[in-house]
Formats: structure tokens, C-alpha cells, sequence
């Protein structure tokens, strides 16, 4: 089972969330904390793996396609954006 609960900030979404997973019996999921773990983890990797900080600012447009669509269009983008640093490091 699974439910999500969206709305603004401050209205009590991880509080009900809370409450609901215990009447229910069901591990709740605060997506804050898990945004802020992936992120901290994101920026050790950044700090150790310097060259992949380009990475960071990657964007890629997945409005309106589907998991797979975005996953293939993202890979693709790093891809390309991989191979152009790898040209830069050999021409220096």
C-alpha cells in the first residue's frame, strides 16, 4: 500500500503522515529527509569525484515523457556530456 500526501509547506503532511502510518500498520517516508540524505550524498560524490561536478549543472527537458523515455533521454545527456570532458582531458 501506498499514499502519498502533497500540498504546501507547513500544513501538516508529515504529521498526518505520521499518524496514518502507525494506524495502518505501514512505514512512513518523510521525502524531505530522504531529498536531504540524497543530496548530502550527492555532494560528497561531487567533492570526491571532481571531475563528474559538471554533472551537476546537466539539464535535461523530461517534461511529458514517460520513466523509461526520461531515464534513456537523462543517460543519454550524461553520456554525451561524459564524452566531452573526456575530449577536453585528452586534448590538454
Amino acid at each position: 500500500m501506498r499514499i502519498f500526501l502533497t500540498g504546501v509547506g507547513c500544513v501538516g503532511k508529515t504529521t498526518i503522515g505520521k499518524i496514518m502510518g502507525a494506524l495502518l500498520g505501514v512505514r512512513f517516508f518523510d521525502l524531505d529527509k530522504e531529498k536531504k540524505f540524497y543530496l548530502r550524498e550527492y555532494k560528497l560524490d561531487i567533492a570526491y569525484f571532481r571531475p563528474s561536478y559538471r554533472r551537476a549543472n546537466l539539464q535535461v527537458d523530461i517534461a511529458g515523457l514517460d520513466p523509461d523515455q526520461s531515464a534513456r533521454k537523462v543517460k543519454e545527456a550524461v553520456e554525451e556530456l561524459d564524452g566531452k570532458v573526456m575530449q577536453q582531458a585528452k586534448s590538454q
